[in-house]
């Protein structure tokens, strides 16, 4: 390994590749002679994975004896995590009964690989239906054995903040749909290093200034003034896009205040230099007409 950093997340992703290996032996598997030896190697320093980062590796598996001789070469560590992804879809079951399996691999490989795209994505919406932690991981568990590289995660809509934040607890408290159904701040720092031990970053989405409603409602009376309008006014058709209606107020100073606040909580536990996606999606104008307070500034500002 190039560096410590290296060592310990490779140290991480070997356990989830024997833990893989285990799933395949439920209930149990017959021990055989044949020893497994793994040799990986990488060249560059750890870094947190990005657009530019090299997934190549080169596989190598050579049968001597009693001894499977496994080697993996990458020029990153998520190279190497791949090769040993590809040596899990190497290995199968055999055996006519329980009680006779065992696992059996491909005695001579020998594989060149790289992804053609850079960006793998998949995207799970957990605002408008709460899936728990474990729901989440199993996907990207499904990911990385697809080598599929990022998560992107909507994690509000005008339907639900489930994001609990600390520098902006009211926002879960109005927004998400009971006290249980919510993503706390140390399960958000725990699952992008699940991800990442998995070969995937974690895009989260504050959809804004559309999709903005529940969650956003109490600023009235918190004395901050309407943080979001038109929040669940209907004839939806009138004011949003599809339902639930709901967009943040640009006129409202605090507004901006709060979305600092969000994003300063993101920043704090995303790697460093890592993205996270404001929305930007299906603004209706209607909503904002239809506001006397948008309306009245835009007139005393010649906006009109």
């Amino acid at each position: 390994m190039a560096d410590q950093l290296s060592k310990e997340y490779m140290s991480e992703a070997s356990q989830v590749f024997i833990l893989s290996l285990k799933k395949l032996c439920v209930p149990n598997c017959v021990s055989h002679t044949n020893t497994p030896i793994i040799s990986i190697s990488t060249s560059n320093p750890f870094d947190y994975i990005k657009l530019t980062t090299d997934e190549s590796y080169s596989l190598k598996i050579n049968t001597e004896g009693d001894s499977v001789l496994i080697n993996i070469e990458a020029k990153t560590v998520y190279g190497a995590r791949n090769g040993l992804e590809t040596v899990r879809q190497l290995v199968a079951t055999y055996g006519s009964s329980v009680s006779e399996k065992k696992l059996v691999m491909a005695g001579d490989v020998q594989i060149t690989d790289r992804p053609i795209y850079a960006y793998r994505g998949f995207m799970l919406d957990t605002a408008r239906h709460y899936f728990p932690i474990s729901t989440i991981k199993r996907n990207i568990d499904a990911m990385a054995h697809s080598k599929l590289n990022v998560f992107h995660w909507h994690a509000t809509d005008t339907h639900s903040f489930p994001l609990d934040l600390p520098s902006a607890p009211l926002m879960f408290k109005y927004g998400a749909y009971s006290p249980d159904e919510k993503y706390s701040f140390k399960e958000i720092k725990d699952l992008l290093r699940y991800a990442l031990v998995r070969g995937v970053r974690i895009i989260i989405e504050i959809d804004s200034p559309a999709h903005a409603g529940n969650g956003w409602q109490w600023g009235k009376a918190s004395g901050y003034g309407d943080l979001a309008v038109c929040v669940d006014k209907g004839p939806w058709r009138k004011y949003c896009v599809q339902p639930p209606c709901g967009q943040l107020n640009p006129i409202n100073s605090n507004t901006y205040k709060w979305l600092g606040k969000i994003y300063k909580d993101l920043i704090n536990v995303l790697p460093k230099g890592e993205a996270f996606h404001m929305g930007g999606d299906e603004v209706a104008l209607n909503c904002w007409n239809a506001t006397t307070e948008i309306t009245d500034w835009m007139k005393k500002n010649n906006r009109n």
